[in-house]
């Protein structure tokens, strides 16, 4: 009867040290798995929920891993299984298109070393975007949704559509782009929030 004790014990205590080990290998963690995938992060409120860092870091100076010239622009980063993507404009900016002499593309690059593993060009086209479900949802600024698979390889593009149906006023997004319950929200910075349905 002791022996057989002393056996369940054995057992239960080399299964809660390897369930430890499992633990802090960091095996699917919340926050690697979650990533950021949009604007103000996984759940929208800009609350992250990474603990494993160091709030005094600062203190001697910044320690700067990479740098990388991404191009002007304002687009948010969207990180998931790290791979970091966001775009950049160059060239002049004008609201008359035929005076329009910029040039933005989108750029997939390596979260730990800030190498660019791929860029699409979008031509005179800034954009925002957003990662979900292996997929990149791209808003462009002229109200053309576009949708992509979320690949280290190239830019390869599932579908697209234009919001604002044919009409060119003086319509600009900016604004990231929300998935939400099969829908997707695009903001226009005029005045118009159009809800696009994309459920299966």
């Amino acid at each position: 009867m002791k022996r057989k004790s002393i056996i369940s014990i054995s057992l239960i205590l080399t299964a809660l040290f390897f369930l430890l080990i499992l633990g802090n290998c960091g095996i699917g963690t919340k926050a690697d798995e979650a990533g950021w995938p949009r604007w103000r992060g996984p759940d929208g409120d800009g609350i992250s929920n990474e603990t494993n860092w160091d709030p005094e870091a600062l203190a001697g100076g910044p320690k700067i891993l990479w740098k990388v010239d991404v191009w002007m622009g304002y687009s948010n980063v969207a990180i998931k299984d790290n791979r970091l993507y966001t775009m950049g404009i160059k060239g002049v900016y004008c609201l008359n298109a035929e005076t329009d002499e910029r040039f933005s593309s989108l750029r997939c690059l390596d979260v730990e070393t800030g190498e660019v593993m791929w860029e699409e060009d979008f031509k005179r086209n800034p954009i925002s975007l957003m990662a979900a479900d292996g997929k990149l949802i791209i808003l462009a600024e002229d109200g053309t949704l576009h949708i992509a698979e979320a690949t280290p390889s190239a830019y390869k593009e599932i579908s697209s559509a234009d919001v604002l149906g044919g009409e060119r006023k003086y319509e600009r997004f900016w604004t990231p782009p929300v998935l939400y319950k099969g829908k997707i929200y695009c903001r226009d910075w005029s005045r118009f929030l159009i809800c696009v349905d994309v459920s299966k």
